[in-house]
């Protein structure tokens, strides 16, 4: 995109969206795209720039963030970091490794692209927005996703019941130290966007955020298609990261206490753990009897479609799982635990099977491998739930009817509105490793 171009809305954070390898990077990318597919006048930004082999697609919806940045720039960050815990917010910001000179680059791009709302996503965007605090006529919004007090503290629940207190204590420190930022930072922004009702309650209670949404995440439909290809017999996949540790716990607990019965009374089982990053925690599960750890895969869905179900033993974490819904719209069959499901509302009446403890995972995972009319069944459900719920034009929908009803405590911008001679984007989407 040109460096003056109007825009709306603008997508900032500290890293860019490329590769698409978490949750943060797929949002942005795919609630831009979304925007901009809508006629809205929706661009991206970063701190870090852009790769250069990131899609000549996503490198047009990017605006670069100023490389020089003056001395009146850094003033308006220090007064939009002033006030009540100024001293703190400087040394906190400090202590993430930010450089202010950088943050303060924001006001060059509002004044050059003249957006009605600026949204940042990742975890050091509240320290942008609040840079910007003082900026008149501008909606100062944290596309929050999961809310970070609450992750951690499932995270922390959850070593405490399997007796690893001892090695917590990375894990409070982290607490402590986004608990830090949310109240510093977040506090006095106009609002705050979770992705399940859960998060948008902690949002408000815990980080301070004066107006709150929710709007659930979204999944490529065009990308994640359903194929009518033979399944393995009686195997089970799994994907993410398998450096993050709601995915390590999950498939770790689910190794070591489920699969042990499965692959005794099925001696052919097998069980494929897909992901980028395994630790050594999941490198070791190769060496049980049917489980293969596999690594940084370039495309994951040829994987989905040989396994007879799709897995989600996950224990701890927050938000919408993004496995989930890939799954869903890949038409697969899906045993998920209550902890995977809980951001989707009330698990009844969920296109999947749900379980709560090890004897109804055992039982729901021997359903599926005995019952090819369920999970027909079951896949195509779940193909129709996601078309139904979860396209990521709904979602960019939902994402402006949340903002445009966002007060604006300095001035009012207007609200973000559909522009239809706006070029769309076209359909093509980069390949990208399981997140």
């Amino acid at each position: 995109m040109n460096e003056a171009t109007p825009v709306d809305l603008l997508m900032i954070s500290a890293a860019p969206c490329w590769p698409l390898g978490d949750g943060v990077r797929l949002r942005g990318y795919y609630m831009t795209r979304a925007l901009r597919a809508l006629g809205i006048r929706a661009a991206m930004t970063s701190i870090e720039p852009l790769p250069d082999d990131a899609p000549d697609e996503m490198h047009e919806m990017v605006v670069p963030w100023p490389d020089v940045v003056d001395d009146a720039a850094v003033r308006q960050l220090r007064e939009g970091w002033a006030g009540a815990g100024a001293a703190a917010r400087r040394r906190l910001a400090d202590y993430e490794g930010t450089d202010p000179r950088q943050i303060a680059g924001v006001h060059a791009l509002v004044d050059r692209h003249h957006p009605k709302a600026l949204v940042g996503i990742g975890l050091h965007s509240p320290l942008i927005l609040r840079a910007a605090f003082r900026r008149h006529g501008i909606k100062k919004v944290w596309y929050a996703a999961d809310e970070l007090i609450g992750f951690h503290l499932s995270c922390l629940r959850r070593r405490a019941r399997r007796g690893a207190g001892r090695s917590n204590g990375s894990t409070w420190g982290q607490l402590c130290q986004h608990a830090a930022l949310e109240t510093l930072f977040v506090r006095g922004l106009d609002g705050a966007i979770g992705v399940s009702p859960r998060d948008t309650m902690l949002l408000r209670w815990l980080a301070g955020a004066m107006e709150t949404a929710t709007v659930r995440n979204g999944v490529d439909l065009e990308r994640y298609r359903p194929h009518d290809v033979p399944a393995q017999p009686r195997s089970l996949v799994f994907w993410g990261r398998l450096d993050f540790a709601p995915n390590i716990d999950a498939v770790c607990w689910f190794a070591r206490h489920v699969w042990p019965s499965l692959r005794h009374v099925t001696p052919a089982a097998t069980l494929r753990i897909v992901g980028a990053a395994p630790v050594s925690r999941v490198q070791a599960l190769s060496a049980l009897e049917g489980i293969e750890v596999v690594p940084d895969v370039e495309d994951l869905r040829p994987l989905a479609h040989q396994a007879s179900a799709v897995i989600l033993p996950i224990r701890s974490g927050a938000g919408i799982k993004n496995k989930l819904l890939e799954a869903a719209a890949l038409g697969r069959p899906i045993v998920a635990s209550h902890q995977a499901v809980a951001g989707l509302g009330a698990a009844r009446g969920l296109p999947m099977l749900v379980c709560r403890d090890v004897g109804q995972w055992r039982v729901a995972v021997r359903r599926l491998w005995t019952d090819p009319a369920l999970c027909r069944h079951l896949g195509a459900a779940a193909r129709r739930w996601v078309e139904r719920e979860f396209d990521w034009s709904r979602k960019a929908r939902e994402m402006v009817y949340a903002i445009n009803r966002m007060p604006c405590r300095r001035g009012e911008p207007g609200a973000i509105q559909r522009r239809p001679a706006i070029e769309r984007v076209d359909r093509a989407e980069p390949a990208r490793k399981a997140a």
